[in-house]
């Protein structure tokens, strides 16, 4: 499974889920083809703990700090994460 332009919002327990049971651990997230569709591709990667709260991942955006601590890399229960990219 993959992140498809245009598609629903998919989980990273959906993408990831069966090579890293039981949970899935991230401290970021980097775009590696931010220029992908002429720079018009545009991602959301949303905490479902906190609702509203919402990561911009673009040609602009290409890094996410998943853990929040940008001093330090925590592993972070990315699992319920989802992303959803549109363009």
């Amino acid at each position: 499974m993959g992140v498809f332009v245009g598609n629903n919002a998919v989980t990273f327990g959906q993408l990831f889920g069966d090579a890293f049971r039981p949970q899935v651990l991230a401290t970021s997230l980097q775009a590696v083809t931010p220029g992908a569709g002429g720079n018009n591709v545009k991602c959301e990667v949303k905490n479902p703990n906190y609702p509203g709260q919402t990561y911009a991942l673009n040609a602009w955006n290409t890094f996410i700090d998943l853990d929040g601590n940008s001093k330090a890399a925590i592993p972070t229960d990315v699992t319920s994460f989802t992303i959803e990219c549109k363009v």
